[in-house]
């Protein structure tokens, strides 16, 4: 059976979940013969162009949305996109695809858990502090297996809560993350491949001590092309437009700044919302770093060489406080969290609380 699925031929609508999972190679990383063949199934994937009917699909999808008067938005990938590598997979790196279409597709439970995760370590209190502002947005707080205390407020009313041994009752979120389907309207063609190069490969599989002379494999995955767009959908209770905004707020911010799926901390998974005009999406300012916030760094980093910190509190005060206050939004919660790292004298608790407020604007 296997050898029969190797010789299939990809038609241009075939699905891509039933190429990529089903009619790969028995084995991935044997023979260099094995990874020829794997290369060639995966590239006749990257060729594959919208699948007829999906057009008409997506259009439905949007329009029940609709009527369910979901709030939603465009979001453009800036990067390679990898979510589900941990789906099972014969190329032995997944990827998620829509069941039915084989287009790519975030779950929704990926969105809840990458925004639940932002919004705890963004406008949360930093683990061990108490902080009343921030109190509303802390997490679950664990013991090992036990739930030490249940969430704030705003993170109970979004993402739910369990029951904790202390007495509190479970709560359901009042949010609802849609799946996000891949829009038609972006990039013609949805995947895209790279390469991760294994250099020391009888080491990886055996106890093989690591060499300078070994040959390295190359082996390519599947991604989902840069250029991509997704239609990202939240539903909230009838009558909640503030909880709505602030869930899209939180969203945009989340995938923008943190990005979804596997490899963000080599640049993957980054997605900027498009404009609902049309046209190109311009980069946001929220999208790059300020440039205050390197000159904030310079600053903070004199106190490694020994300046007191109340000077340097007092030059942030005097020279940077404005432009601080007037960087977007996504940057206000990390520079102030950057300050009140790094400012950690007993004596400068109140004055160090008093600027972050100023930065926030609270």
């Amino acid at each position: 059976m296997r050898n029969v699925l190797d010789e299939l031929d990809v038609q241009t609508d075939t699905h891509a979940g039933l190429v990529h999972d089903v009619y790969a190679p028995a084995k991935v990383l044997g023979t260099e013969d094995e990874r020829k063949k794997l290369d060639r199934r995966l590239q006749s994937i990257v060729k594959l162009s919208t699948p007829k009917g999906y057009d008409e699909a997506f259009r439905r999808w949007e329009a029940a949305l609709g009527r369910m008067k979901a709030h939603s938005f465009r979001m453009r990938a800036r990067s390679r996109l990898l979510v589900g590598t941990g789906v099972p997979s014969a190329t032995e790196v997944g990827l998620t695809f829509h069941r039915t279409w084989g287009v790519p597709v975030i779950p929704g439970s990926s969105l809840k858990g990458l925004v639940a995760a932002y919004v705890q370590a963004t406008y949360g209190p930093a683990p061990g502090e108490v902080d009343p502002e921030r109190e509303p947005f802390r997490g679950v707080q664990w013991d090992g297996r036990r739930i030490e205390r249940g969430p704030g407020d705003v993170y109970r009313r979004i993402f739910g809560a369990p029951a904790t041994d202390a007495g509190e009752s479970a709560q359901r979120g009042g949010v609802i993350f849609h799946d996000a389907l891949w829009s038609p309207e972006g990039a013609p063609k949805p995947f895209g491949l790279d390469v991760l190069t294994v250099h020391h490969g009888s080491y990886y599989s055996s106890q093989t001590p690591p060499s300078d002379y070994e040959s390295p494999t190359p082996v390519s995955f599947l991604t989902v092309r840069p250029g991509s767009e997704f239609l990202i959908a939240w539903s909230v209770p009838e009558g909640e437009e503030e909880l709505a905004e602030r869930v899209g707020k939180y969203i945009e911010e989340a995938l923008g700044a943190w990005g979804i799926g596997a490899k963000t901390a080599a640049g993957y998974g980054r997605l900027t919302r498009v404009p609902s005009s049309g046209g190109e999406a311009k980069p946001r300012a929220a999208d790059a770093e300020p440039e205050v916030v390197a000159r904030l760094g310079a600053l903070l980093d004199k106190t490694k060489e020994g300046k007191p910190q109340r000077e340097v509190l007092a030059e942030i005060e005097r020279d940077l406080l404005d432009p601080l206050r007037s960087a977007p939004e996504v940057w206000r919660g990390r520079i102030v969290r950057r300050i009140e790292k790094t400012l950690k004298s007993p004596r400068l608790v109140d004055d160090v609380k008093a600027l972050s407020k100023r930065i926030l604007g609270s």
